[in-house]
C-alpha cells in the first residue's frame, strides 16, 4: 500500500509541475479482460467487461470511475472461478496524443466479486476483495479525421486484494475522448 501512495503521489506532482500539456475533457471506455487469477499457487483465467469514466484535465490527470461485470468462468480441478462485480475508483494520469496514441496510468482502490463453486456445488459461494488498483494502458488514435476521440489500446492492471492472492488483468478494447 505504501508503494501505490507513493507511486500515485509522485505522478500527481510531476503531472502537475510539467504544466498544462492536453485540451480538458471527458473520456469513456469498454474493455475486455482476461484474469490471471491466483489463488493459494494455481491460477484461474476469469474473463470480465470493465467500463470506466472520467474526466481529465489540462494537465492529463483526473479521476476516474470503473464498473466491471463477469463473462466468463474458469474451471480447474473442479473448482470454478468468476468474477462477479468490479467496481473501483482512481486518479488517471495521462499523456497527450502524441504519434498517433497515448499512454496512461490509473491508480485507485477497487472491490472485485469472485463466485466460486467446487463440483457444481454453490461452496465457496460469493466474496468480496478489496484493495489498492495499477493500471497501465496504452492506446493508438483509430482516426484523427473521421472520429478524433476514439482509440483502441492495451492494458494490463494489478489489483492488490489479499495477501495470499495476485491478480493480473489483461484487456483489449477501445476508449472514446470527448
Amino acid at each position: 500500500m505504501k508503494t501505490v501512495t507513493l507511486l500515485t503521489a509522485g505522478l500527481l506532482g510531476g503531472a502537475l509541475a510539467a504544466g498544462p500539456v492536453q485540451a480538458e475533457g471527458f473520456f469513456g471506455s469498454l474493455y475486455y479482460q482476461v484474469q490471471d487469477l491466483k489463488l493459494n499457487d494455481t491460477s484461474y483465467y476469469p474473463q470480465q467487461w470493465l467500463a470506466s469514466a472520467g474526466w481529465l484535465s489540462h494537465y492529463g490527470i483526473g479521476p476516474e470511475i470503473q464498473l466491471g461485470w463477469g463473462s466468463r468462468e474458469h474451471e480447474k480441478d473442479g473448482l470454478s472461478i468468476e468474477t462477479g462485480d468490479f467496481r473501483g475508483v482512481a486518479v488517471r494520469l495521462q499523456s497527450p496524443d502524441e504519434f498517433g496514441g497515448h499512454a496512461w496510468v490509473s491508480v485507485g482502490y477497487g472491490e472485485l466479486q469472485l463466485d466460486g463453486s467446487l463440483d457444481g456445488e454453490d461452496y465457496p459461494g460469493s466474496e468480496w476483495f478489496k484493495g489498492p488498483t495499477v493500471t497501465i494502458g496504452v492506446e493508438l488514435l483509430v482516426s484523427r479525421n473521421r472520429l478524433p476521440g476514439l482509440a483502441m489500446g492495451l492494458t494490463y492492471s494489478r489489483w492488490f486484494l489479499e495477501d495470499d492472492m495476485q491478480n493480473d488483468n489483461f484487456g483489449l478494447g477501445a476508449s472514446y475522448a470527448f
